[in-house]
């Protein structure tokens, strides 16, 4: 952020998208907007009700700032967390999302469905982004809502043997962060508009497989706990 920064391009504000008047302010005299605000699935899970506020209105918020400064497109960043238990591999945009028993899930889906809304009423062009599980630098391995790959490599780092809940076979499709920003700015600059993509890797990994590469990673001599 700080090279960014030192351009005099970037203007950094921070804040909170729940600040209704903080959001139509930022957004003025822009173009297009990428919302990219979210809780973790497991943050929404321990606190719903602060879920509801950030998920759900703070992204009316953002909405509606971008139909006040007629924000030519936005992008979202939904969630394949909409399909949940997927029944179809591989997994298309038009799976259904009955599958999905999470409130991160449900958000997400609501959000898509906003987003339907706000085009079909004010014209707000948009593209949503179902990304999969993403992976790459400055990963928060600290964070008090942390999901399973961070988890491992925090008991891996303390010696301890990472735990596998069932047989581990489940599949899991992973995707590198920079491709993640690839189709990101590809969504905006592309003409298409008022779609939903899926955001994947196209390969299954399994938790076990996962967890011994990065059992393997660490050079760690570790066993999974099943």
């Amino acid at each position: 952020i700080d090279a960014s920064l030192k351009t005099g391009r970037v203007e950094l504000v921070e804040g909170d998208i729940r600040d209704r008047q903080l959001v139509t302010d930022c957004l003025k005299g822009i173009d297009y907007c990428f919302h990219l605000a979210a809780l973790r699935i497991t943050h929404c899970a321990a606190e719903p009700r602060h879920a509801l506020e950030v998920m759900y209105d703070g992204t009316f918020n953002v909405l509606e700032a971008c139909v006040e400064n007629q924000i030519k497109k936005l992008v979202f960043a939904s969630s394949a967390s909409v399909y949940g238990q997927a029944e179809d591999f591989p997994t298309t945009e038009k799976h259904h999302p009955y599958g999905n028993y999470t409130l991160y899930g449900a958000a997400k889906m609501a959000n898509e469905l906003m987003l339907r809304s706000f085009n079909q009423m004010y014209g707000l062009n948009y593209n949503a982004l179902r990304y999969f599980n993403i992976y790459g630098p400055r990963m928060d391995t600290h964070g008090k809502y942390t999901e399973v790959l961070i988890r491992w490599y925090r008991l891996i780092a303390e010696g301890k043997q990472p735990l596998i809940y069932g047989d581990g076979k489940q599949t899991m499709d992973f995707i590198y962060i920079e491709e993640i920003a690839r189709a990101t700015v590809l969504a905006l600059k592309s003409q298409t508009c008022n779609e939903v993509f899926n955001i994947a890797g196209g390969k299954e990994t399994s938790l076990e497989e996962l967890c011994v590469a990065l059992l393997k990673a660490m050079n760690s001599d570790l066993k999974p706990q099943y």
